[in-house]
């Protein structure tokens, strides 16, 4: 299950008032939006709506999309060698797909590694993969491993359908999926099972030029009224003068 976050105002009136609220000169500023996706047991899919860009807020410059996919779970792992002892390399792997309006916007793979040494006697393979409770397998709770890739759109097909009116949404699509891999330094492969999960966050950034609003009067709170409707939280660019 999704979860949409849209950041709160906090005390963003102040910089909504210095991005916005000013004569002339209009400064780069950017409105986020947060999507967590739930842990769920791969593989699974999820969808959510992706607020537009409100063209009468200004000139959308950029569209940033940040994917990031964790994937965890349990291994029970069994060596397929019947005579001597070995280190067992355990891999989980998550693959994460993001899609808006039908188009690519992200791919992901997330790792999740561990090692251990089985001893003969106690962790070579009797040609049965076993139960948890045997001694010749091995079980690895707690694996987990989170990747993140930011991609970046400025024009074409992909940017302009960001673009649009106060309520319009785009439709977002999440993919999950989950492996496991695992070998031992004897060139055996491993036998075994595995639980694995992922869950995932994806932000989406528009950066754009503010249409220049006249100076309020003193007292006249501007710019509330619009990110309240707005639901958004703006902020100007790192590393710009006010």
């Amino acid at each position: 299950m999704k979860t949409k976050h849209l950041l709160q105002l906090t005390s963003a009136a102040a910089a909504l008032t210095a991005a916005v609220g000013m004569a002339g000169a209009a400064q780069a500023a950017s409105l986020f939006q947060d999507f967590t996706i739930d842990e769920q047991q791969t593989n699974f899919s999820d969808s959510f709506d992706i607020e537009k860009f409100d063209t009468s807020l200004g000139n959308l410059l950029e569209v940033n999309i940040t994917l990031e996919g964790t994937v965890g779970g349990t291994v029970v792992a069994e060596n397929t060698s019947d005579s001597s002892p070995a280190n067992l390399d355990i891999e989980l792997t998550g693959t994460f797909d993001l899609m808006a309006g039908g188009l690519n916007a992200a791919e992901l793979i997330s790792l999740a590694s561990d090692s251990v040494f089985l001893d003969v006697g106690d962790g070579n393979f009797d040609g049965n993969f076993d139960d948890p409770n045997d001694l010749s397998t091995i079980t690895l709770p707690g694996l987990s491993g989170t990747d993140s890739v930011t991609n970046s759109f400025a024009s074409g097909a992909f940017f302009d359908q960001f673009l649009g009116s106060a309520g319009d949404t785009l439709l977002g699509e999440f993919d999950a999926k989950g492996d496991f891999d695992g070998s031992d330094d004897n060139g055996n492969t491993i036998s075994g099972a595995r639980q694995t999960v992922a869950s995932g966050l994806v932000t989406v950034e528009y950066v754009f030029e503010p249409t220049a609003t006249p100076v309020p009067e003193p007292g006249t709170a501007i710019g509330v009224g619009l990110a309240a409707a707005a639901g958004w939280f703006m902020k100007k660019k790192k590393g710009e003068n006010a």
